[in-house]
């Protein structure tokens, strides 16, 4: 299997000691794999920061059909955990709706927040989707997702969960890719937009500037739509 190994330019920065404090500077490390590096997701989410007047610094570690213990034992995703130099580490891996997924899911997520908790990091689970041949199975996306995250204390994102918002009003809406797994670069956007609310515990969205965005294959309307969609279904979390 060719590998593939991403690794964005990062400065070390300061932040507050609260996720949700009034910071104005985070450094984020994503840990997952294709369904993150593809479309840039982690680019999406700074510039969307960026709208937000918060500076968004960001390392990437993600390979192909990688999962969270995949991650750990190869180690290199750890020792950047203990590098000290995140606030914020945000991992996933396949859609985990399966038993056995889901277990594996939870506990190298659990391993994975004790050396955060050790870094002052805030562990973020972000909740991917189904192939859309399994477009039945997004509840089994969610639930496990998010039992992962009660479970080991860590932020649950439902970035996945804001597709079907999206499509219950909009069932066209082009959010997967050719392949019909990986996203589209409007399902990396809206995604991106989910992540950013969880991640700033905002559930207002409209400081995203089109202008400022520059994504030229997407509307001012069509932005709107994800905007909205990422918002209610924000919403529909409890904290």
């Amino acid at each position: 299997m060719k590998r593939i190994f991403i690794l964005a330019a990062v400065a070390c920065i300061g932040w507050t000691s609260s996720l949700y404090g009034q910071q104005t500077k985070i450094n984020a490390l994503f840990i997952g794999n294709s369904l993150t590096y593809q479309n840039n997701l982690p680019e999406l989410v700074k510039k969307i920061a960026a709208c937000d007047g918060t500076q968004f610094s960001y390392n990437v570690f993600a390979l192909p059909d990688y999962a969270l213990e995949d991650h750990w034992k190869e180690g290199r995703a750890v020792k950047e955990i203990k590098s000290g130099d995140y606030n914020v580490v945000i991992v996933q891996q396949g859609p985990s709706s399966q038993t056995d997924a889901y277990l594996l899911l939870k506990d190298y997520g659990l391993k994975f927040s004790e050396v955060c908790k050790d870094n002052h990091s805030q562990l973020v689970f972000f909740m991917v989707w189904p192939s859309k041949a399994r477009s039945f199975d997004f509840a089994g996306v969610y639930r496990s997702y998010k039992k992962a995250a009660i479970q080991t204390q860590s932020v649950f994102s439902p970035a996945g969960q804001a597709w079907l918002t999206l499509w219950k009003t909009h069932p066209d809406f082009l959010l997967y890719g050719p392949d019909n797994f990986h996203p589209h670069a409007n399902g990396s956007l809206l995604a991106a937009l989910v992540l950013y609310g969880s991640i700033s515990n905002k559930k207002n969205l409209q400081f995203v500037n089109f202008e400022k965005l520059k994504i030229n294959s997407l509307s001012a309307d069509e932005l709107k739509l994800l905007v909205s969609a990422a918002e209610q279904t924000l919403a529909m979390e409890k904290k």
